[in-house]
C-alpha cells in the first residue's frame, strides 16, 4: 500500500459574485463539494480564472486537464527546474530534471496540488502527460501517459524513448497513483522498423470515443534528429490495459498534433502547430488531417476561418448548444489570436500578441468562426504611477488544455505568458498556468447557449 501522499491546499481562485464560504478543506466534503453543475439556466454569468502555478524556483508546463464522473477537476502538468525553459521537456538528459505533478479539486474551483509525483518517486524524468477518464467497472480513475527516457533527445543513442503509464488508485481521491510502468517496446514496433526511435506524447491529446477507447497522438522522429518527422495515434481499447500503434503520417515541418474531435461520420479530425524552433511569437497556419479510423488513412484537411496560431498546442471539444434560435452540435477549439489590439485609460494602443481565443465549427471542422478573443473585461487599475493592465487576457499564450463538463460550462489550463518568475536566483521570463471556467452564453455575450453533450 502507497503512503498517504501529503496534499498543500492552496486557495487561489476566485468565483466572481461568491464569497469566501466556497473555500474548503480537503480532509471533509461540505455540501458544496462536488456539486459544482450548473443548470443552462444558471450559466449566463460563469465566468471566472485564476492564476494556477508559476512563481518560484520552477516551471510549468504542458497542462492537461480531465473531469471525472464523480464530479472530480484534475490537471497534469510537468514540472522543471528553472534553468530549463526549452519547448521539449524530455531529452534523455538526467540534469534537466522533469517530473509529472497533478492538481485536484473537488468544487471546480479551489485545487489540491499534490507534493509528491504523479507515478511515485522515478530516477527517471517524465513530462507532457496526457490524462484520460476510465470508467472501468464503475469505478472512475485517471490514467495518464508520459513520455520518459529519450525522449525527445537528438543524440546518437540507439535506446528508443519510452512512455510510461500510472494510474490513480481507487478510494483516495486521485491523491495517490501507481508506480510508472514503461509501455512494451513491441508496442512502438511500427515505428521501430522504419528506424524511428524517438517519441514524444503530444500535450493533451487523450480523448475517449464513442465506443470507449482511448485515443492520443505521439510525434515521432529518428536519433540524431532535430525535429519531429511525423505523428502516430497511440490506442487503448481495453481501459488502458494494452495499447496499440495506428495510423501514422509524415510533418512537413510541424509538431504537437492532437486529436480535436471524433466527428459524426468517426473520422478523427486532428490539428497540428508549426515547429517554432523555440520562439514562442513565432506565428503560422495550423496543419490539418482527417485519419478515416484508428488505423485507416490519414490525409490533409483544408479549414476555412482561423487566423495564424502561435505555434504552441491546440485544444478540443464537442458541444451541443443553441445559436440562432436552433439547436445545433459543434466543435469548440481553444486556439489563439495573432495580434489583439487593446487601448488604456489613457488612449495609449497595445498589441497584445497570441492571445488565448475561442473558435467555433458548425460543419465537423470545415469552417471556423471566432467566439471571444477577450475571455475577460480587461479592468485596467491605477498603478501609482500609471494605469496598467494586469488581466490574464493581456498575456501570450502557448499550450492549452481545454475539457467541456458535464454541465456543459468549459474547463481550461492555458501556458499564459509575459510573466517575470521569481525564483532563488532572481527573475526569470516565463508562462505561469491559469485556469479557467466559463459558459459559452456568458463568453459569447448570449449569442451561444448550451443545450446538452
Amino acid at each position: 500500500m502507497m503512503k498517504k501522499i501529503s496534499v498543500l491546499i492552496m486557495s487561489a481562485f476566485l468565483l466572481f459574485g461568491c464569497g469566501t464560504d466556497l473555500f474548503y478543506s480537503s480532509f471533509r466534503i461540505r455540501n458544496i463539494d462536488l456539486q459544482w453543475m450548473l443548470s443552462p439556466s444558471e450559466q449566463g454569468s460563469l465566468n471566472y480564472k485564476s492564476t494556477v502555478l508559476g512563481t518560484g524556483d520552477f516551471r510549468f508546463n504542458s497542462p492537461s486537464i480531465a473531469a471525472t464522473p464523480d464530479n472530480y477537476i484534475l490537471f497534469l502538468y510537468e514540472r522543471r527546474g528553472n534553468d530549463y525553459p526549452d519547448i521539449i521537456g524530455v531529452n534523455g538528459d538526467s540534469s534537466k530534471r522533469t517530473d509529472v505533478y497533478a492538481a485536484i479539486s473537488k468544487n471546480a474551483e479551489n485545487f489540491i496540488y499534490l507534493t509528491q509525483l504523479v507515478g511515485g518517486s522515478s530516477l527517471k524524468s517524465h513530462g507532457s502527460p496526457i490524462a484520460f477518464v476510465n470508467n472501468k467497472n464503475n469505478n472512475s480513475e485517471v490514467i495518464v501517459l508520459a513520455v520518459g527516457g529519450n525522449g525527445f533527445a537528438d543524440s546518437q543513442d540507439d535506446t528508443p524513448s519510452v512512455i510510461s503509464k500510472s494510474v490513480s488508485i481507487p478510494k483516495t481521491e486521485y491523491t495517490e497513483w501507481t508506480a510508472w510502468e514503461d509501455l512494451n517496446t513491441n508496442i512502438f514496433k511500427p515505428l521501430l522498423d522504419d528506424k524511428y526511435n524517438r517519441f514524444y506524447t503530444s500535450p493533451d491529446s487523450g480523448i475517449t470515443l464513442r465506443n470507449g477507447t482511448l485515443a492520443c497522438i505521439i510525434d515521432y522522429k529518428k536519433k540524431g534528429g532535430n525535429n519531429a518527422e511525423g505523428f502516430a495515434i497511440l490506442y487503448s481499447t481495453d481501459n488502458g490495459t494494452n495499447w496499440k500503434i495506428g495510423a501514422k503520417t509524415t510533418y512537413q515541418n510541424h509538431r504537437f498534433a492532437k486529436i480535436i474531435a471524433e466527428r459524426k461520420d468517426g473520422k478523427l479530425l486532428i490539428a497540428a502547430a508549426e515547429n517554432s524552433d523555440n520562439d514562442y511569437n513565432k506565428q503560422a497556419d495550423l496543419a490539418w488531417f482527417l485519419a478515416d479510423s484508428l488505423e485507416g488513412n490519414i490525409s490533409s484537411f483544408t479549414v476555412n476561418g482561423l487566423p495564424l496560431h502561435n505555434c504552441g498546442s491546440t485544444a478540443g471539444g464537442k458541444i451541443k448548444l443553441a445559436a440562432d434560435g436552433y439547436s445545433k452540435e459543434a466543435i469548440i477549439l481553444l486556439h489563439s489570436y495573432p495580434n489583439r489590439a487593446t487601448t488604456n485609460v489613457n488612449g495609449v494602443d497595445n498589441i497584445v500578441k497570441n492571445p488565448n481565443a475561442l473558435y467555433i465549427s458548425f460543419n465537423e471542422g470545415q469552417n471556423w468562426e471566432i467566439v471571444t478573443n477577450i475571455f475577460y473585461p480587461l479592468t485596467p487599475h491605477d498603478s501609482g504611477k500609471w494605469y496598467i493592465y494586469d488581466d490574464y487576457d493581456n498575456m501570450t499564450s502557448f499550450r492549452q488544455s481545454m475539457r467541456v463538463l458535464k454541465d456543459g460550462t468549459i474547463a481550461t489550463v492555458s501556458e499564459n505568458g509575459d510573466y517575470y518568475i521569481a525564483s532563488s536566483v532572481g527573475y526569470s521570463y516565463g508562462f505561469k498556468l491559469v485556469y479557467r471556467r466559463f459558459s459559452l452564453e456568458a463568453i459569447s455575450g448570449g449569442k451561444y447557449r448550451y443545450e446538452g453533450l
